[in-house]
C-alpha cells in the first residue's frame, strides 16, 4: 500500500512512517499494534481526495491477507463484526471504537464527518483492505464522502426498512433509531423505496446506545427507558421492528419480551455480513487461509468493550501496550 503525502497548507504530513508505528500529530490518541498513534481530527486533509491508495498494480491477491477494517461510534459495531466473524471465519478483523467520543447519533452531520475520516485513516494505516462502517448514524452522515475521499471499497449500514416491511403481515412496522439516522437522506431514500404499503412508527431513543456503551445493558435504569420507547410501537400494534443502531441488538432479549414473541424484531447485521463477503468476491480480496484474528481497538478505555466482545463469543487480543 502507498501513503501520498498531503502537501495543502494545513501541512497534514500524511505518510506512513518507518515501523515501530509511530506519528505524532497531537489532538486524540489511538493505542495500535505497535504503540500509540496521536491523531487530530482535522489532519484527514479535505485537499487529501486519496490519502491512502491500494496500488493496483500490486494485484489484488496480494492484499487478500489484509484484515477487514470495522469501527463504530463504540460498541455497537461488535455486533456487525460477530456477523462477519461468523460468515467469514478466516478473514482477520481489526475493530475500531470511538468510545472517548461516542454517541453519534446526537452530533452534527460535519461533525460525523470528521470523526468518520478520523476512524478511517486509523484502520488504513493498519492495513486495512475492506472498511466497513458498522454505525448507522455514521453510515448516514458521511459514507458517500468516505467514498469519495478513500480508493477502498466500503460497506455501510442500511436500516433494515425492507427486510422488516416483508416480515410484517399487518403492514405495521416500528423503527427504533438515533435521531441523525432517521434524519439522514439515506434513511429517507429506503424508505422511499421499501416502505410503500406500510405505516412506520419511528422512535427515537436517546441515551440507548449510551447505557449499552457503559456496560448498562441488563440495569434496572435501561429497561425503564427501554420501556418507554417501545411503549409506543406496542400502542401501535407493530409486528416487526427495526433496530437502526447497532448498539440496540444487545437490547434484542429485553425489547422481545417487552413487545411479544410475535413481534419479529430486525437488525442489519447479517445482511452486512454478507454484503461484504459480496464485495471482497468482487473485488478478488477473500482470505482463504487466514487465522481468523480479532484485534479490538478504540480511542477510550475498552474494558467494556472486551466484555461484551466476550459476551458475542468474539475471541480477540487487545492492542500492545506502547514502550
Amino acid at each position: 500500500m502507498c501513503y501520498p503525502a498531503c502537501t495543502c497548507a494545513n501541512q497534514c504530513a500524511i505518510v506512513r512512517p518507518p515501523e515501530p508505528f509511530g506519528l505524532s500529530l497531537g489532538g486524540t490518541r489511538f493505542t495500535t499494534l505497535s504503540g500509540t498513534l496521536s491523531f487530530p481530527l482535522k489532519a484527514v486533509c479535505p485537499a487529501v481526495i486519496v490519502p491512502f491508495v491500494l496500488k493496483q498494480s500490486e494485484g489484488a491477491n496480494e492484499l487478500s491477507s489484509a484484515p477487514i477494517g470495522v469501527f463504530d461510534s463504540g460498541v455497537g459495531g461488535l455486533t456487525v463484526a460477530r456477523e462477519i466473524r461468523t460468515l467469514l471465519p478466516a478473514e482477520d478483523i481489526v475493530y475500531y471504537g470511538d468510545t472517548a467520543n461516542c454517541p453519534y447519533g446526537d452530533r452534527s452531520l460535519e461533525d460525523v464527518t470528521r470523526l468518520a475520516a478520523a476512524a478511517t485513516a486509523y484502520l488504513l494505516s493498519e492495513g486495512a483492505k475492506l472498511i466497513v462502517v458498522a454505525c448507522n448514524s455514521a453510515s448516514g452522515a458521511a459514507l458517500q464522502e468516505l467514498r469519495r475521499r478513500y480508493d477502498v471499497p466500503f460497506v455501510g449500514m442500511v436500516p433494515a426498512i425492507k427486510p422488516a416491511c416483508q416480515a410484517s403481515e399487518s403492514g405495521r412496522v416500528g423503527v427504533m433509531a438515533t435521531a441523525m439516522t432517521v434524519q439522514a437522506d439515506l434513511f429517507s431514500d429506503v424508505v422511499t423505496r421499501f416502505a410503500t404499503g406500510c405505516r412506520l412508527t419511528i422512535q427515537t431513543c436517546p441515551g440507548l446506545a449510551e447505557a449499552v456503551e457503559r456496560g448498562d445493558a441488563d440495569a434496572d435504569e435501561t429497561h425503564e427507558l427501554l420501556r418507554g420507547y417501545v411503549a409506543p410501537l406496542a400502542a401501535a400494534q407493530v409486528d416487526a421492528v427495526v433496530l437502526g443502531c447497532t448498539h440496540y441488538p444487545f437490547l434484542t432479549p429485553r425489547i422481545q419480551q417487552l413487545l411479544g414473541d410475535h413481534v419479529n424484531i430486525v437488525d442489519s447485521g447479517a445482511a452486512v455480513a454478507a454484503r461484504v463477503r459480496q464485495v471482497l468476491i468482487e473485488h478478488d480480496l477473500m482470505n482463504r487461509a487466514g487465522t481468523g484474528s480479532f484485534l479490538l481497538t478504540g480511542s477510550g478505555p475498552l474494558e467494556v468493550a472486551a466484555r461484551l466482545a466476550a459476551r458475542l463469543g468474539l475471541s480477540f487480543s487487545l492492542p500492545v501496550a506502547p514502550r
